[in-house]
């Protein structure tokens, strides 16, 4: 029994530690396309892109 809830733990342990890293990967991964976003929003705006290429959310970071 006692065996039983130290592996729970421990898998519970990992669990949260592979849940913190992927929203760490979400983030660095939104900051990406936001910073790739404003580089294709200026391009667009100095005319040396046609068009905007990026979803609608990245609007909101400008």
């Amino acid at each position: 029994m006692k065996k039983d809830k130290e592996k729970t733990e421990r898998i519970r342990g990992e669990n949260a530690a592979s849940s913190l890293q992927n929203m760490e990967n979400v983030i660095q991964y939104r900051r990406m396309l936001s910073a790739q976003s404003v580089r294709s929003l200026r391009r667009a705006r100095e005319g040396k892109q046609k068009k905007f290429v990026g979803t609608e959310a990245d609007f909101d970071i400008i």
